[in-house]
């Protein structure tokens, strides 16, 4: 490719906002463009932009799942609606690094970390946004029973005030405290509201943040809507260009729950941006000079969890566990039902965490001829009709997962591969609220994550779900108190790479596959821009041509 393709390619990649300030100064600075020529275009890719930026409009979004309210206390799922009402105190930068976001800075030490909170900032009610607002949410976040992941606090011991500043003690270094402030469940309500509102409605009635947007839908099944709101005083992340009230007049989000549908909605202008079409579907998509694909690993992995208190399948045993593990075929099951986009995961993450541990591609290759002499060694034995048995027990039982058309396949697809081990697994997929009800008795379950820090929520799922005094069980939970606890990002790589090699060597999951996250939008889109580090887009820049 010649430079002037590469300067061109740059700058269409910078204006889509695909790429940030930063990586397009080294995109042309590899392509042999001096630092000087290179300031200069992107002055005038700034120029150009603030020209062109067109204000009003509806932006919708096709959504690749139905909606939870939108609280960031309690609700069941994230879902990208919350990056409009609410803000975080601190995000992730294009790069993954954690920057201030509603904060307007912060420090962190061994002992606290503090977060001096803007003046003259107020709630969409009309409340104000103090300090001692904040520490109300975070109390919320941080109590068990009340908040959505309050163990991944355990290592604060006090939440308080010091005039503009909100100051986190802990009692143990927490240096992923950025990390969890950066999620979803962490973004900022205004919990007096809240109250009045009451917990089971707040987030579907009413939500009450301090985004660059308000609710004004929200209807199961149907869409949800929020509108610009015009007091909006925030600037946000630092990687945004807009500093004030957002450009749009409302964004929707719409369900398209049949991946085979999705394209099609993009294509006939239904939404001018879309979620995960089907794979099969991403090849034409790209081919459309309308329309930019953007995909890089999803920060997910669906895993199988055989619950290992279910002594008379074998599954306290680690051999039987690493038999089933062995059996799946990985990389079979991204190639047909992913059509290829997607990575087979040894380990609970993906690689597109910037903690992977790539050490974890030693463990759980396909091999059933391993899994058939694991089960012999463990003394399951080939039956009647062809399953093995011990001690009177038959290795049949049943997995769940919630009804999704891939995950649906991919479930089947394992069902087919344990047969041939003489393993039997009767699956059967369930809607959300019947899967959560039975998946802590179930014999195994499915289930893919959908989590920005994976250290956090893998543990969670494991301690949840499996018993904690377990001899492999326990040092998993070991591993995550490390990443807890860590003092530096260097003890946070350590930790996350023993926790991600004992669960690839101990099997108290079975991880099964990444798949890749596809965004579309149409080119009249600005400033919709996914990022690999957190969940979903936020809307502060978003635009529409005219």
């Amino acid at each position: 490719m010649d430079v002037q393709k590469q300067v061109e390619g740059a700058l269409e990649a910078y204006g889509n906002k695909r790429i940030g300030r930063r990586e397009f100064l080294k995109l042309l600075g590899a392509a042999g463009v001096t630092a000087g020529a290179a300031g200069q275009l992107l002055a005038t890719a700034h120029e150009a932009h603030a020209q062109a930026v067109n204000v009003g409009g509806t932006f919708i979004e096709g959504y690749d799942r139905d909606f939870n309210p939108l609280d960031p206390l309690k609700s069941p799922w994230a879902d990208p609606g919350m990056n409009a009402v609410y803000e975080p105190l601190v995000s992730r930068d294009m790069e993954g690094r954690i920057v201030a976001f509603l904060a307007e800075s912060y420090e962190s030490s061994d002992a606290q970390w503090r977060f001096t909170i803007p003046q003259g900032r107020q709630f969409h009610s009309g409340a104000d946004l103090t300090p001692q607002s904040v520490v109300d949410a975070i109390k919320v976040m941080m109590t068990t029973g009340e908040g959505q992941n309050a163990s991944f606090y355990t290592a604060v011991s006090s939440v308080e005030t010091d005039g503009s500043d909100v100051v986190v003690n802990l009692s143990t270094p927490k240096q992923g405290l950025g990390e969890v402030l950066a999620t979803e469940y962490a973004y900022i309500p205004n919990v007096a509201r809240r109250i009045e509102v009451g917990v089971g409605t707040f987030g579907a009635r009413e939500a009450d943040g301090t985004g660059p947007f308000r609710l004004t839908e929200y209807t199961t099944g149907s869409r949800v809507r929020v509108e610009k709101w015009a007091e909006y005083k925030g600037s946000g992340a630092p990687y945004f260009e807009n500093r004030g009230a957002a450009h749009l007049d409302a964004v929707e989000w719409v369900p398209i729950l049949e991946p085979s549908q999705r394209a099609a909605e993009i294509e006939t202008g239904s939404v001018h941006a879309v979620k995960n079409p089907s794979p099969a579907d991403v090849g034409r998509l790209q081919s459309n000079s309308d329309l930019v694909v953007i995909e890089f690993p999803e920060t997910s992995n669906f895993f199988l969890l055989p619950n290992a208190r279910k002594v008379e399948f074998g599954f306290d045993d680690v051999r039987v566990r690493r038999a089933l593990s062995h059996a799946i075929d990985r990389e079979g099951i991204v190639r047909a039902i992913l059509n290829g986009r997607g990575e087979a995961t040894r380990g609970p993450v993906s690689s597109g965490w910037k903690y992977y541990e790539p050490g974890v591609t030693a463990f759980n290759q396909h091999d059933p001829d391993l899994s058939a002499s694991l089960l012999d060694e463990a003394g399951w034995t080939v039956g009647s009709g062809g399953v093995r048995e011990k001690d009177g027990n038959r290795l049949a039982f049943t997995a769940i997962n919630i009804s999704n058309p891939i995950e649906n396949q991919v479930m089947a697809a394992i069902s087919s591969m344990l047969e041939e081990i003489g393993v039997s697994m009767t699956v059967e997929s369930l809607e959300g609220a019947a899967f959560r009800e039975r998946r802590p008795q179930a014999d195994m379950f499915g289930f893919k994550w959908l989590w920005s820090v994976p250290a956090d929520v893998v543990p969670l799922f494991i301690g949840n779900f499996q018993p904690k005094d377990h001899p492999d069980v326990a040092p998993v939970l070991a591993h995550f108190a490390e990443w807890s606890g860590a003092r530096s990002e260097e003890e946070l790589t350590a930790a996350a790479s023993k926790l991600q090699l004992s669960v690839a060597e101990l099997s108290v999951i079975l991880p099964v596959y990444t798949p890749t996250t596809v965004w579309v939008h149409h080119k009249r889109v600005h400033g919709w821009r996914p990022n690999p580090h957190n969940l979903y887009p936020f809307y502060n820049d978003v635009w529409i041509e005219a």
